[in-house]
């Protein structure tokens, strides 16, 4: 397809690779946390009547009877110590690897994600109760498809302050841990003290830099006017139809922030739903000519993006169909 560069261009060779590694010492690094994890707690040793016993203490008011010392719990607490102290060690190892490939990612070009998207992304995907169940469904969804395809949008494409949280589950948020007591907008907070909920938009929390993010729901039969947070003062999701869409299988790639301080996942939609997605929007007379004017832009960019590098992704004649004109045209054409 033609005046494809101006939407994106391809990533040279030293970009590519440099991709690969850092996603390959990412995924390491996780699982390097979740072997860690694996070892929570501390194990210690008390005398009673004479006797030495093991515990495992799990958190201050946890802990869990091992058994009185002998050969087998000796050979369970020096297990323990040792496999904590070495998966201690190799979390140390790969974080600094990690911290090497960010600034290797700086230099090639390829730390794109804004600083508090990716912040507010690794804060997502940290807690259990948000990781699986939230899609960015905005134009930030776009750093995700870049990495997908090989390659770099153009400035005009990507420029937006807007992140868009679309929640999956049914009716209620439901968080647990430090969450339960926050809610979203405290969750938030943690990761930038300036964020407040907008005034006039329950569903947005804003920042002192004026980045955006809105807390938005699919509105489906049977759960309209339920609140996806019980907590007073918090975020209330904006519910809309045009979501249902993107409730399909949802992709996860790992992106990287600028200045490559942050290397994280993003969860975001089919991109072909996407483009159908966006398209609907730029139709939508309610919502702003500027706003319209960059959906379609976003939609077209995604679209040719999926006929040129994303072969993955077969495309029926529905599919085509919901297409931007000009891509449509372009591929009538072909």
């Amino acid at each position: 397809m033609s005046n494809t560069a101006m939407f994106f261009n391809e990533l040279d060779g030293d970009q590519r690779r440099t991709y690969i590694d850092t996603v390959q010492v990412y995924e390491a690094y996780c699982a390097a946390c979740e072997d860690y994890r694996a070892f929570r707690g501390s194990m210690y040793w008390r005398s009673h009547k004479g006797q030495d016993h093991l515990y495992h203490r799990l958190s201050d008011k946890r802990r869990s009877y091992t058994g009185p010392r002998n050969a087998e719990t000796e050979a369970r607490y020096r297990e323990f110590t040792q496999g904590k102290a070495t998966a201690k060690e190799r979390v140390a190892s790969l974080k600094e690897q990690l911290r090497k490939q960010g600034a290797l990612a700086r230099a090639v070009g390829i730390d794109r994600v804004p600083s508090i998207v990716a912040k507010v992304l690794e804060g997502i995907n940290e807690e259990p109760s948000l990781r699986d169940q939230v899609t960015i469904v905005g134009t930030h969804a776009r750093w995700a498809y870049e990495t997908l395809a090989g390659v770099r949008f153009e400035t005009e494409i990507v420029a937006t302050k807007d992140v868009d949280i679309m929640w999956h589950v049914g009716h209620h948020l439901e968080l647990a841990g430090p969450l339960a007591g926050r809610g979203l907008l405290g969750f938030l907070q943690g990761i930038d003290s300036t964020f407040k909920r907008d005034n006039k938009l329950r569903f947005r929390a804003v920042n002192g830099k004026g980045y955006a993010v809105d807390l938005l729901a699919p509105d489906r039969p049977g759960h309209r006017g339920l609140k996806l947070i019980r907590t007073q003062y918090d975020l209330v999701a904006n519910r809309m139809d045009a979501l249902n869409e993107l409730l399909g299988d949802p992709l996860e790639r790992v992106v990287i922030g600028q200045l490559g301080h942050t290397i994280t996942t993003m969860r975001v939609p089919d991109p072909r739903a996407f483009v159908k997605h966006k398209v609907g929007l730029s139709m939508r007379t309610d919502r702003e000519p500027d706003k319209r004017k960059r959906d379609l832009m976003m939609a077209e960019a995604v679209a040719r993006l999926i006929v040129e590098h994303l072969p993955q992704y077969p495309l029926a004649d529905e599919d085509i169909q919901g297409f931007p004109e000009a891509v449509r045209r372009a591929l009538k054409a072909a």
